[in-house]
């Protein structure tokens, strides 16, 4: 049908001239009611993808599809044929993404979604990587679980309010659920990280990415998961003061003045801030 070879959907779905499409989908054996509840069944599809891209704050520049779209092999036209294209709509719907696609996805498109590799790094730092940590220094809930989450991060994350009392969300209705439930972690730190990821990017951090700072401890280059891992120690706002405090050097590098600062405490927390930063860059 020329309609939908004309037309190039948000995530890069097109119908070639040979008739296969950006999934690898052969059409040449399609009838008009193949046709239409195979389109049917792609928009619904990724209708709920972008839906979970703007719920992540994507809103627009979605990742391209490509034939490993629906995560088969295209001779098998992913179980469309003549006759039995409406029966297989179901199963096509539900096809998940491939692993390698999704991780692809996330360096590219979700800065605030740490790698494998850089989740344990984290986790090793905050906890040796124990799900079931507890920190009690600082009073509140101290700093909880795999990734030391504190009190400010279960707030904005919601889970927590501002009398300490959990909320419920996910079905954590107590640091002991907390606990309890390191896949749940998991997704708190992704929820801290994003929400993160926007402050630092309405305050201008982002702004910084890809300038190289001579740090005390060698040079390294502002990357996202290094304001990612230093907002996740010390906050936001504090890596955004860092950063507003750098000066920059005749060969174009910034550099903390150290000697400028009075307040040692302020010194302490900006060394800090710059070791994840370092840790961090990639």
């Amino acid at each position: 049908m020329d309609i939908f070879g004309q037309y190039k959907s948000p995530l890069g779905y097109t119908l070639g001239t040979n008739n296969i499409d950006t999934y690898g989908v052969d059409h040449s054996g399609f009838s008009t009611r193949d046709e239409v509840a195979y389109q049917t069944a792609r928009q619904q599809r990724e209708n709920r993808i972008m839906q979970n891209y703007n719920g992540q704050g994507i809103t627009q520049d979605y990742p391209q599809y490509d034939t490993d779209f629906w995560g088969s092999s295209p001779e098998n036209n992913y179980g469309f044929g003549v006759s039995n294209i409406t029966p297989n709509v179901e199963n096509m719907q539900n096809t998940p993404v491939p692993d390698s696609l999704a991780k692809q996805n996330s360096v590219i498109h979700q800065p605030y979604i740490f790698s494998k590799e850089m989740r344990d790094r984290l986790g090793f730092l905050e906890s040796r990587g124990n799900y079931r940590a507890h920190n009690t220094s600082g009073g509140g809930t101290g700093a909880l679980g795999k990734y030391q989450i504190r009190r400010g991060g279960l707030i904005d994350t919601g889970y927590i309010n501002s009398e300490n009392k959990w909320l419920g969300k996910n079905s954590i209705y107590s640091q002991e659920d907390f606990f309890n439930s390191p896949d749940k972690q998991e997704q708190i730190l992704d929820d801290y990280l994003k929400s993160n990821y926007q402050q630092l990017k309405n305050k201008g951090a982002l702004n910084y990415l890809g300038n190289r700072i001579q740090g005390s401890a060698g040079a390294f280059n502002i990357t996202d998961t290094g304001l990612l891992a230093a907002s996740h120690r010390e906050g936001a706002g504090a890596v955004n003061r860092y950063l507003n405090n750098l000066e920059k050097s005749q060969n174009n590098s910034y550099y903390m003045n150290y000697n400028k600062i009075r307040d040692s405490e302020l010194v302490d927390m900006f060394k800090r801030i710059e070791t994840r930063l370092r840790k961090f860059e990639k």
